[in-house]
């Protein structure tokens, strides 16, 4: 469970993807999900979900590999205007 969650919104700046992760993992004290916000007609949707995509793994494999983490950052993507399914 996440003890911070930092909604990142975002339109055509994929590049900002990483240095965001990268700013987060080296200063974040807490278990963090960072939320890139866009909506679904960005003309870069694409290369958001590779990138988002290759910074989850790679957050992942580091987590894996350090004796006791202190933090987590997990880069997730989620298009604005996408309804989060009803409860019951």
């Amino acid at each position: 469970m996440a003890d911070l969650v930092a909604i990142v919104p975002s339109r055509g700046r994929r590049h900002a993807v990483a240095e965001v992760v990268a700013a987060f993992s080296e200063t974040c004290t807490a278990n963090t999900i960072l939320m890139f916000a866009c909506d679904r007609d960005d003309p870069k949707i694409g290369e958001y979900h590779s990138e988002v995509e290759r910074l989850a793994v790679l957050s992942a494999h580091k987590d894996q590999h350090r004796p006791e983490p202190e933090s987590t950052v997990r880069p997730q993507l989620q298009c604005m205007d996408e309804q989060p399914p009803l409860p019951g």
